[in-house]
């Protein structure tokens, strides 16, 4: 009296039968090979190095102040937000380092002495009415290296801190051979920054975040800082791995 459709009598069927009887048989599946993510790959074997040398990473908005931003002088024309959340949020960033510099202040507010950070994303801005994405790399490192010790002595940042984690980590992905060159970059002060090169061809620049720049973002002790183009290193060819 029970039985009103086919699945019903399939039921009664495979009840008389024995559900023990009835073989477990998986159904086909169609996998789809995952693409390929280079990009991805790469950043995978950025972020334990940047780790290792005593950086964290922070994720902060894509969002820019106008006055920040003309202040940084990146030399980007700048993309405009049509609806923007805020006055002080109505542009895309052409620089990694503003964002590093508001999370340096936040902390150092709350009284962290030390702040050593790193940021991977996208900078934007136009190309003859073209919009361009790029995916960069900034480092900021200020106060203590170390901890607190009973000798007193807790080491400072410096210059060749940031230069030696550059260098480290285009080892590390075997960008060789790299190079630097004295150069000045409207961000950092005047003698104090310094380009980098792969093969030739300049990747980022490293140096001392002028001090106007820190004041604007409330930052009142030194800040060395580096912003590399991760977009156009890895569309070249790293060395091949080899053991030895």
């Amino acid at each position: 009296v029970d039985i009103d459709r086919e699945v019903d009598l399939i039921e009664e069927v495979a009840r008389f039968f024995g559900y023990d009887n009835i073989p477990s048989v998986l159904p086909p599946l169609k996998v789809v090979e995952p693409i390929v993510d280079k990009k991805r790959e790469k950043l995978a074997e950025l972020r334990p190095l940047l780790f290792h040398q005593g950086f964290n990473e922070v994720v902060n908005f894509s969002f820019s102040d106008p006055e920040k931003e003309q202040l940084l002088q990146t030399r980007f024309e700048p993309v405009e937000i049509r609806n923007p959340i805020s006055r002080r949020a109505s542009l895309l960033r052409t620089t990694l380092l503003g964002g590093l510099l508001e999370t340096l202040a936040w902390n150092r507010n709350r009284g962290q002495e030390a702040v050593h950070i790193f940021e991977t994303g996208n900078i934007y801005y136009r190309v003859n009415q073209e919009h361009i994405e790029n995916l960069n790399l900034a480092l900021l490192s200020c106060g203590p290296l170390g901890e607190p010790h009973w000798t007193g002595d807790e080491g400072k940042t410096s210059f060749y801190h940031l230069k030696g984690t550059c260098e480290a980590l285009l080892a590390q992905l075997r960008y060789e051979p790299f190079s630097f060159a004295l150069e000045d970059y409207p961000l950092f002060e005047p003698g104090t920054s310094v380009s980098l090169a792969y093969r030739e061809e300049k990747i980022g620049h490293v140096g001392l975040v002028r001090k106007e720049i820190r004041e604007a973002f409330d930052v009142k002790t030194e800040v060395f800082a580096a912003e590399l183009d991760l977009e156009l290193l890895f569309s070249k060819q790293a060395q091949a791995f080899a053991f030895v």
